[in-house]
């Protein structure tokens, strides 16, 4: 008898095709009686674990559904729906660039919430100072105050910290209002100034027991690699501070210089190294403001011109607008909503809403023990640096002169100066150092027409620095500029106006800012 034999290849086909067969009738028998099948593993009386969350509006679909708490998602446009009408959903939430928990924030929101006085202090330059703003209807008004008006966008997220109290607190403007139970508003912005100042002299700028900080510098601080150390050196002190404050970057932009990025743009990397979130209104504006030249003049202020003719050096580009003011600060609004949001979200979901301790809810990360800027090692673990400043800005520690010959004060708006104009003038000034060297702060320009200045230290003028006022970038800014190699304990800097000049014109004025050590 013949017998027919399949090949190896065809017995595994049939094999594959039986247990193909198999798993598809599985596969029906359980979707068919999923509670049956369910029943028979974990018995008839247990509850459904893939019940639907019973909601307002949802019918309750069986007579044991479980009610499962879930994290809520917190989205921007909950908090400012009428910025988000304004601009766009979708633009609101590109301004905003970190979603990452912020205790320190959340520590400062946890103390208004429980009724307690806050300090709110801002560093930033002549944007923050509200530039911008007095033109257009509260021009005419002789007291208004740009820096401290309610249309400023530093005041703007100000007061809706302010509202989240359970009742409403009075004002201190320009100092801090805790100690009397008062919520304190202190704008520190320097005009002309970067973080090159402000490393060594923020402290004359805003109260040591500060609660929340905004930096606004992503302007004035120019597209330089030299700024992002002395970003890094004034993140670190104000991180530092005896409060531990919250800090939060506002990035604004403007359309005046040759690039569109700026500083700011060297500062998102920082920012993120040290979780201090940025929240900006170019990202939310710019794109689109490129696809309709006419909403230049809605975002930067006319200064002179009929509005929509076309002139745009007309528009004050430097500094945005009321308008500008208005969507900055509504952004960072909405990124402090969603940080309340979560923390409460996140606080029902623990079940301890009624714990008060922020340690425990909100320990704060430790500051970095290096700098970015700084190659990795396995034990540098950078102490805090504690500078001096001797401002021409400051009501703490003026700078005032040993003495002088042809100087004087002298200030525009609210920049504040030593200056002379004529070549041989002299002046001096007493310091201490504790860590060898002394910075002295200047303004730097393309266009005032600023002269030369030699410093030296004691009589030793073999070791003397040349600072130019004149350079031929387009900003007007201070920059500093660092002498080195001293010995502990007193000196005296010495300075003389000379009477070659870098200007092209044969300007010789020089501003002088401040001193640090």
């Amino acid at each position: 008898m013949r017998v027919n034999r399949q090949s190896p290849a065809g017995r595994a086909n049939f094999r594959f095709l039986i247990s193909l067969l198999l798993n598809l009738a599985v596969a029906v028998f359980v979707l068919s009686d999923l509670k049956g099948a369910r029943d028979l593993i974990l018995g008839a009386e247990s509850e459904d674990l893939t019940a639907e969350v019973a909601s307002p509006g949802r019918p309750d679909r069986s007579e044991t559904a479980v009610s499962v708490l879930k994290p809520r998602a917190c989205k921007p446009c909950e908090f400012t729906p009428a910025l988000c009408a304004e601009i766009g959903d979708y633009n609101v939430a590109r301004a905003i660039d970190s979603i990452s928990a912020n205790n320190r924030l959340r520590r400062v929101l946890a103390k208004i919430r429980a009724g307690q006085p806050f300090d709110f202090a801002v560093l930033g330059g002549s944007a923050s100072l509200g530039h911008g703003i007095p033109y257009g209807k509260e021009h005419s008004d002789p007291d208004f105050d740009p820096a401290n008006s309610r249309a400023n966008l530093h005041r703007i997220i100000f007061d809706y910290l302010a509202g989240l109290a359970p009742q409403p607190k009075e004002v201190v403007i320009g100092a801090s209002g805790k100690k009397e139970g008062k919520n304190g508003y202190i704008n520190g912005s320097k005009a002309g100034t970067g973080s090159g100042y402000f490393a060594y002299c923020f402290p004359e700028h805003i109260p040591e027991d500060v609660d929340v900080v905004v930096i606004e510098l992503g302007i004035n601080d120019e597209l330089l690699l030299q700024n992002l150390d002395t970003y890094e050196f004034m993140v670190r002190g104000v991180l530092d501070l005896p409060n531990k404050p919250a800090v939060i970057y506002a990035h604004i932009f403007n359309l005046l210089f040759n690039t569109m990025s700026s500083g700011g743009d060297l500062h998102r990397g920082l920012n993120r190294y040290y979780n201090i979130p940025m929240i900006s209104s170019r990202d939310a504006m710019l794109s689109t403001i490129l696809q309709d030249n006419t909403l230049v003049e809605k975002v930067f202020t006319r200064e002179r011109g009929t509005p929509g003719d076309g002139d745009y050096s007309a528009l004050d580009l430097r500094h945005i607008s009321t308008y500008g003011h208005h969507i900055t600060g509504g952004l960072v609004s909405a990124y402090i909503g969603m940080q309340l949001c979560d923390m409460e979200s996140e606080s029902e979901m623990r079940g301890d809403a009624t714990v008060a301790d922020v340690n425990v809810l909100y320990p704060i990360e430790p500051i970095p023990r290096m700098r970015l800027g700084t190659k990795w090692d396995p034990d540098t673990k950078l102490e805090t640096l504690h500078p001096s400043c001797f401002s021409m800005d400051s009501k703490k520690h003026p700078l005032v002169p040993k003495a002088q010959k042809g100087w004087r004060k002298w200030n525009w708006k609210e920049k504040y100066y030593w200056i002379s104009t004529d070549p041989g003038s002299t002046i001096s000034f007493d310091f201490r150092t504790i860590v060898g060297e002394v910075s002295i702060h200047y303004l730097r320009s393309q266009t005032f027409g600023l002269g030369d200045l030699y410093c030296w230290v004691d009589n030793d003028r073999s070791k003397d620095t040349r600072m130019e006022g004149w350079w031929p970038l387009e900003f007007n800014i201070a920059q500093h500029m660092e002498i080195q190699g001293l010995s502990p304990g007193a000196h005296v800097l010495n300075c003389e106006l000379t009477p070659d000049t870098h200007d092209p014109n044969g300007g010789h004025e020089f501003r002088l800012i401040g001193l640090t050590r």
